[in-house]
């Protein structure tokens, strides 16, 4: 893999600038209300509202298009089909129970 990957002064700092609103926003969120669920709904708003998915999904795609200047056809193909474990929602818990563990984080 080569090295010395270094992104270009404006995606710098498109990158920085949707990470300090995605971060910022969701601080606002957790410093600014204190029940478990009624935080969980704010913070749900916030990701729905300002399409925080979309924005981390974008951020992912700059470093993917740099990555891909930087690295041969192979090493890219190699590293975009690596398996990545993500974790894994509790689907069928109910609500008293994500509230429990929750509160065990």
């Amino acid at each position: 893999m080569k090295s010395n990957i270094k992104l270009n002064e404006k995606e710098c700092t498109e990158i920085s600038t949707k990470l300090s609103f995605v971060i910022g926003s969701i601080d606002r969120v957790g410093s600014g209300f204190y029940g478990d669920e009624e935080t969980a709904l704010a913070l749900l708003l916030c990701f729905k509202e300002n399409k925080m998915l979309d924005i981390l999904s974008n951020i992912r795609r700059i470093f993917d298009i740099s990555l891909e200047k930087h690295l041969s056809e192979d090493e890219f193909e190699k590293f975009i089909e690596k398996e990545i474990e993500v974790w894994k929602p509790p689907y069928n818990a109910t609500k008293e129970e994500l509230l429990k563990l929750l509160q065990e984080c």
